[in-house]
């Protein structure tokens, strides 16, 4: 696994586009986790936008995706989707409507979440003035 492409927390999320047809798009996923990268296949319709995720590899240990992590590939999916929709609407744009490489860093939700618990709960200049 690349070590550039490891992050040290949160997920990075790397999709190629394999082939387009006029029933689906189809991508391989990497996603690189701090623990190690698992690679996928994400199925994208053509018509109604609805996703199917396989398994491109299976290693011995290998865990399943954190929830957070599959539901935000999935969000990853449909807006790929909608912007080919939008630069295709017809469906006849073909493989040029779809992205041809999508790479992404998301942090897991609750950091998120912590980080914004300690930004409200400092004092804001204004507020020291006071």
């Amino acid at each position: 696994m690349p070590q550039a492409m490891t992050p040290t927390y949160g997920a990075r999320f790397e999709l190629n586009r394999r082939q387009v047809d006029a029933q689906r798009a189809i991508y391989d996923v990497v996603i690189f986790l701090p623990q190690g990268s698992q690679s996928y296949t994400l199925n994208i319709a053509a018509t109604d936008g609805q996703c199917q995720l396989a398994s491109a590899e299976t290693e011995p240990g290998d865990s399943p995706l954190p929830d957070w992590v599959h539901k935000h590939l999935l969000a990853l999916a449909r807006g790929v989707y909608r912007a080919a929709k939008q630069k295709g609407p017809d469906g006849l744009a073909g493989e040029l409507a779809w992205q041809r490489r999508i790479m992404r860093w998301h942090e897991e939700p609750h950091e998120t979440e912590s980080r914004g618990k300690r930004v409200s709960g400092a004092a804001s200049p204004a507020s020291a003035d006071g």
